[in-house]
């Protein structure tokens, strides 16, 4: 297998050839992410020429296996940063528990795929509940505004948004934790706050509130439209992306 995956501004290539005495793609990620923890591509974007980019090096593989000619990337990782246009090539090996190393006669056969691995959409599992008829799933930039200006509530926003996002506008006062990092960070968030949760246009905070809410945290509630509501309805001073 050519393999190739987009992601905003960065790509990767690789060839996945255990028959060839290569790793597989275990070997590369041995554990998928927490379910609901990645962005799909769909909201944080991809740049347009990078799937040409990341295309034509997954040809050019291609084409040198059924050629039969060069080093094909097996074992290698091509990483590609077209803001900086920087490519790095990491090597890694054969895990050593890994099915891929077994012989082919012994390699367990796959026959499903576990829907928690597909972390690009919600876990259908953690559906928007109310666990508790005082705290919302969800509500708008005007109530969230409200609420972040009440003198009488202890209130936190959360703005799960990625670095990058951060420098073209933030809101005062929010504290920062990109959504890929809100699992290694749950059992330091208050439980006496309740936190809105902040990201673009709302898809990824609606994530982290189900996620937030099925780890036991009740009073998490996920801001609609993001922050470029707040930056419609609210604040025109705020750039737009």
């Amino acid at each position: 297998m050519v393999f190739g995956s987009v992601y905003r501004f960065e790509g990767q290539v690789t060839v996945l050839a255990p028959h060839l005495g290569g790793p597989c793609y275990r070997c590369l990620f041995p554990e998928p992410p927490p379910a609901g923890s990645v962005p799909g591509c769909g909201e944080v974007g991809v740049l347009g020429a990078l799937c040409g980019v990341i295309g034509s090096w997954q040809a050019l593989e291609a084409i040198k296996l059924i050629a039969g000619f060069g080093t094909p990337l097996i074992g290698r990782l091509l990483t590609y940063d077209a803001l900086s246009q920087s490519v790095d090539t990491l090597t890694f090996k054969p895990g050593g528990s890994c099915s891929c190393r077994a012989p082919a006669d012994e390699r367990p056969a796959l026959e499903s795929i576990n829907s928690q691995s597909i972390t690009c959409s919600p876990d259908p599992s953690l559906a928007p509940t109310m666990t508790d008829a005082s705290v919302p799933f969800e509500i708008n930039v005007t109530e969230a505004k409200a609420l972040l200006e009440s003198s009488s509530a202890k209130v936190r926003l959360i703005d799960v948004r990625e670095p990058h996002e951060l420098q073209i506008c933030q809101i005062p006062g929010a504290t920062h934790i990109p959504m890929r990092q809100i699992p290694e960070n749950v059992t330091a968030l208050p439980t006496d706050e309740h936190l809105l949760i902040l990201c673009h246009h709302g898809g990824r905070s609606q994530r982290v509130t189900q996620f937030l809410r099925a780890q036991g945290l009740n009073t998490v509630t996920n801001v609609a439209g993001g922050i470029n509501a707040w930056a419609e309805q609210l604040d025109p001073t705020l750039q737009r992306y």
